[in-house]
């Protein structure tokens, strides 16, 4: 049977991987030169690799961690239990633990007690129905203090969805608070785990796999078009690259972002007017630096005056001696493709947000900065809006060879390496019982 997959991130890894297991020899298209697709990375020294856009894994993500183990790298994760903080007027507060919410001075006491009981209460929540109709900001003030919403919550959801901070929907804030707190031990320490060596090396490993069980993988090359059977136009017969070669195929599974899908599926597919799904884009920035800025691993900004919603130090969740002693840092923006920051020059962008940093630590100073690297991604981030779920594309198209995983349909968790590893054993399973029955 010839199977196509394309794109070479996290799912449609592990989709190769999965099927290849299962004795099959699909082919999987990358353009990119390398795999990883958002988890991908790149060399900040000879044989250093790093991400392009931070990542590490909850204690709670299990799905990937289960399949590194199944890959025998348990030996690579490392965990770590991180200072994380919080940036509000000047200020910032650590906020790892629940015993530091009693130092957490930027609540009243009644704003502390508010904040504990809306976590508390949104951890109890099984069943997130009547979330769906709700947006995030509605049901936070159902729940909480106007002191919570105003001094936290708002603009954390201004932070990173911008404008479309006040249409975001409650079951994405929910989520993120259950997982959070299903990821803390006993003694309510939030343990994070990170891949030596980088989530690149992770990936390739991957690929050698599936090359290894008898799957194929093309890089740098492009699917420019699909065309279906003259008999069967809801059926992928072909697949034509962008260098020519021509793919022919009984199954083909897409998993780029909703809008390069539904550029790709033949007018037939009336189903991709549908997916109504929008999304933000990330600009990313890499420092690499002589000194540390902070204890803090990551920190959650909130003021929307800020050109990042997060200041996220690595070496402080994998140690700055992997990295010849050097400290990096990411400072991330969600933001729209068109936003002037999106666009805007290096230097000019590095100017403009190093002096955002210098508020925040006045210590800093650019000659601290040994490099900078700059990466963008136009679809980052799925806008998750009330009744999202109606959006979502499925898995299969109705009468076809046609199968969807793409990060988009994630929900209610949210986009990540261990639900692209999850959503492709779905999509996998979903199709290995077809073709069986």
């Amino acid at each position: 049977m010839k199977i196509a997959i394309i794109g070479g991130g996290f799912s449609g890894l592990t989709l190769a991987y999965f099927l290849a297991k299962k004795g099959l020899k699909p082919t999987l298209i990358e353009k990119d030169k390398i795999l990883g697709g958002l988890a991908s990375g790149f060399e900040i020294a000879p044989g250093i690799w790093l991400e392009k856009f931070y990542h590490h894994w909850f204690s709670n993500d299990t799905d990937i961690l289960n399949l590194v183990k199944e890959l025998n790298l348990a030996s690579s994760i490392i965990s770590v239990n991180p200072v994380t903080s919080f940036y509000y007027n000047r200020s910032i507060f650590r906020l790892s633990s629940p015993k530091d919410l009693v130092h957490f001075n930027l609540l009243s006491w009644e704003g502390k007690l508010s904040l504990f009981l809306f976590t508390i209460r949104a951890r109890l929540i099984k069943r997130f129905d009547k979330l769906e109709n709700l947006t995030a900001l509605d049901w936070l003030r159902q729940t909480c203090s106007e002191e919570v919403v105003n001094k936290i919550w708002k603009p954390l959801l201004q932070g990173k969805f911008g404008t479309y901070y006040d249409q975001i929907s409650a079951v994405w804030l929910w989520n993120k608070i259950k997982l959070r707190g299903s990821s803390r031990d006993n003694l309510q320490r939030e343990l994070l785990y990170y891949f030596k060596g980088g989530f690149q090396s992770l990936c390739e490993e991957l690929g050698h796999r599936v090359a290894r069980l008898g799957g194929q993988i093309l890089l740098s090359d492009e699917v420019v078009k699909l065309d279906p059977s003259p008999g069967n136009p809801r059926r992928i017969e072909k697949i034509v690259l962008r260098s020519g070669t021509v793919l022919e195929c009984d199954a083909v599974f897409l998993t780029p972002s909703v809008p390069i899908i539904k550029n790709l599926l033949p007018e037939h597919f009336q189903e991709k007017t549908q997916w109504d799904i929008h999304y933000l884009a990330n600009r990313c920035l890499v420092l690499i630096l002589k000194k540390s800025l902070s204890e803090t691993y990551w920190l959650n900004v909130a003021d929307p005056s800020f050109p990042f919603v997060g200041v996220i130090e690595h070496t402080n969740l994998d140690s700055p001696s992997n990295y010849g002693g050097k400290h990096i840092v990411y400072l991330s923006k969600y933001l729209p493709v068109t936003d002037e920051l999106f666009n805007m020059p290096l230097e000019e962008y590095t100017q403009f947000s190093t002096a955002s940093l210098r508020r925040m630590f006045p210590e800093f100073s650019e000659t601290w900065i040994e490099k900078v690297f700059d990466w963008r991604a136009e679809y980052a981030q799925p806008i998750v809006t009330r009744g999202y779920k109606n959006k979502l594309p499925p898995f299969t198209l109705d009468a076809s060879n046609v199968y969807i995983c793409t990060m988009a349909q994630i929900y209610p968790e949210d986009r990540g390496t261990n639900y692209a590893v999850k959503y492709a054993k779905k999509v996998s399973d979903l199709f290995l019982e077809r073709i069986s029955s």
